[in-house]
């Protein structure tokens, strides 16, 4: 008899393990209003009330990453709100104009953002640990309307970024090193794409999206994502995760 706590024990972990498992397999994020101010400031002191998600993985093989990520999510009533936790010994990386091309060169998250995970119209936006940022609109990428087609002329109006280094840019030692990235991404700014059916999302409402990380300063050079795509390449919206919103 003494046997038994300990075998319920080990099969309720069991199904515990299991269960978790298959919340992280369902691909969701749930989006849940802030009460509290979140002020874009590269600290994240005032984000104590919004989980992380897991550790991103390396984006085509669902593995752990050499060097972590993860990131936070909310919103109010005007406002999408992103905290992303890089860890990096060796930010890669320099001071950019708006829309360089920071993917082909630097450490940097990014965000692709499908409503409907139509693979048509769809954002892309990047952010740099000097807080530059480009921002893409991707009007088609399949050949049933008509084969890879961007419009990087497109700017989100009144996105507010920061971001804050640890250690030093460029080939520190510091155990420590990395950066924090802060976004406030207004729902306004994503209606004004172009046949995108970008609206204001209401109690129960999902998009497709993606969060991903280009890390540069190790070799290979090793690409991340919240979710994973199991084959290469981030332009894959219809393996996107789901933020799934609630409030409102």
């Amino acid at each position: 008899m003494r046997l038994l706590p300990s075998v319920f024990s080990i099969i309720f972990l069991i199904f515990f393990a299991a269960l978790s498992q298959a919340e992280q397999a369902n691909d969701i994020l749930v989006i849940k209003p802030t009460p509290y101010n979140i002020i874009i400031d590269g600290d994240l002191s005032d984000w104590s009330h919004i989980s992380f998600t897991p550790n991103f993985v390396l984006h085509d093989k669902n593995k752990l990453s050499s060097q972590k990520t993860r990131a936070k999510v909310t919103r109010d009533n005007k406002n999408l709100y992103f905290a992303f936790e890089v860890k990096d010994k060796n930010i890669v990386g320099t001071n950019q104009p708006h829309d360089a091309k920071l993917f082909a060169t630097d450490d940097l998250i990014e965000v692709f953002i499908d409503d409907n995970g139509d693979g048509e119209n769809y954002l892309e936006f990047g952010v740099n640990a000097y807080g530059n940022i480009y921002d893409y609109v991707l009007n088609c990428i399949k050949k049933s309307c008509g084969g890879w087609s961007d419009n990087p002329d497109f700017t989100l109006n009144n996105i507010v970024v920061k971001t804050s280094v640890q250690g030093s840019i460029n080939n520190s030692n510091d155990i420590d090193t990395g950066f924090i990235v802060e976004i406030k991404l207004p729902f306004k700014s994503l209606q004004l794409i172009k046949q995108g059916n970008f609206t204001k999302p209401a109690h129960n409402s999902e998009w497709r999206v993606n969060m991903f990380r280009i890390d540069y300063g190790i070799t290979p050079v090793e690409y991340q994502s919240w979710r994973p795509h199991h084959s290469f390449g981030f332009h894959q919206p219809d393996k996107f995760g789901y933020f799934y919103f609630k409030g409102y």
